[in-house]
């Protein structure tokens, strides 16, 4: 009888945390926790519970590292061609470059206007480019230093740098595409 009741309560809790883990996976929050959840009920004992909630775990996608310290709205997102930074531009807040395998802040990019509608990478993450309001400004990916920076008569609304580094195009809301000449 004290088998029984054991084997009864192993089979309650998996799948109480069958239950517990399909519930997060509906409402999309804690997925992380709501994959360990059918885990740990198919390892109590099998439930079709526990095997919807582990074929939903199986089914996504999940995050390697987050990167939290941008502080407005994420408009822009850029890697280096190596994969070794990346670089994001928010609304209201400096650009920001990371060490993209570790997810670590680097250096926050002294904003030359109310925060990044826009930016790109040079393939070798030597250049970064963002456009701000009616500027655009370079710095450098190395140091975060800026090189370059420009005012326009209208809202920057795109960069990108060319894959030989040469150039960057900016377009703006004026309907006008600008070609510099990042070589000079």
């Amino acid at each position: 009888a004290e088998e029984q009741a054991l084997s009864n309560l192993s089979m309650s809790e998996a799948q109480r945390l069958a239950a517990e883990s399909n519930r997060l996976f509906i409402e999309r929050r804690d997925l992380d926790v709501a994959a360990l959840l059918a885990l740990r009920s198919i390892g109590l004992g099998y439930s079709p519970q526990g095997d919807e909630a582990l074929s939903r775990a199986a089914r996504q996608i999940y995050v390697d590292r987050l990167f939290r310290q941008n502080t407005g709205q994420v408009t822009g997102i850029a890697f280096s061609a190596d994969g070794r930074l990346a670089a994001t531009g928010a609304n209201a807040s400096a650009p920001l470059v990371w060490e993209a395998e570790t997810g670590t802040l680097l250096f926050r990019l002294d904003t030359c206007g109310d925060g990044a509608s826009s930016i790109d990478m040079s393939a070798d993450g030597k250049w970064i480019a963002s456009g701000s309001g009616n500027a655009i400004c370079v710095w450098s990916g190395e140091t975060g230093e800026e090189i370059y920076r420009r005012e326009y008569t209208a809202q920057v609304s795109g960069v990108d740098i060319s894959t030989d580094e040469r150039l960057l195009l900016v377009v703006g809301c004026d309907k006008i595409v600008r070609v510099l000449d990042l070589a000079s």
